[in-house]
């Protein structure tokens, strides 16, 4: 969608397709971060769990994801392939803009932020996907997001506070949220 938010394209799913990336590392040494662009559309199909970002543990059919789940007014949502739920991280918010970020900083453990803003570290398993496709929008097979996809980074390291600040401050400024996103507070 050319100009959606703020002048800037967007990607738009509607619970149907998604794409899919060349194969890569995404926490190499049990180490990454992404951040997300991303805005909630509500509603999901398959399980109700709308899957933004996931892949998979070579040769298991494990699979990781990141997504919003529709349960309890909405949350963001991570499964590290461990049991048969994911875990709920913090609300999500339908139909609101927003910069969301995890960040792998141990074997067992990821920081989540929400607009550059520590939010609360969460405990995941002692795993990790080895070097393969990421799919955008869906995990592959039926759990598809609704919602719009402005922009994902992915560093193959666990980033600083002051790099998560950064890059925060640049995406804000890029899609000019600096009145409607909350800045972190140094």
């Amino acid at each position: 969608m050319p100009n959606e938010l703020n002048g800037q394209p967007v990607v738009r799913f509607n619970l149907a397709q998604g794409f899919t990336t060349p194969a890569f590392k995404t926490f190499e040494d049990k180490r990454g971060t992404f951040f997300i662009v991303v805005k909630y559309n509500g509603g999901t199909g398959g399980s109700a769990f709308g899957s933004m970002l996931s892949t998979y543990l070579t040769g298991t059919g494990v699979l990781w994801q990141f997504g919003s789940w529709n349960v309890a007014g909405g949350s963001y949502s991570w499964f590290d392939g461990v049991g048969t739920n994911s875990t709920p991280i913090v609300s999500s918010p339908s139909f609101q803009w927003g910069i969301v970020s995890l960040n792998r900083n141990t074997d067992v453990s990821f920081d989540f932020y929400k607009s550059g803003i520590f939010d609360a570290t969460h405990t995941i398993a002692n795993n990790q996907p080895d070097s393969n496709q990421v799919q955008i929008g869906f995990n592959g097979t039926s759990e598809f997001l609704n919602g719009d996809i402005a922009e994902i980074i992915f560093y193959n390291k666990s980033v600083s506070p002051s790099e998560t600040f950064l890059v925060n401050t640049y995406l804000a400024n890029k899609y000019s949220f600096n009145e409607t996103v909350s800045q972190p507070i140094a």
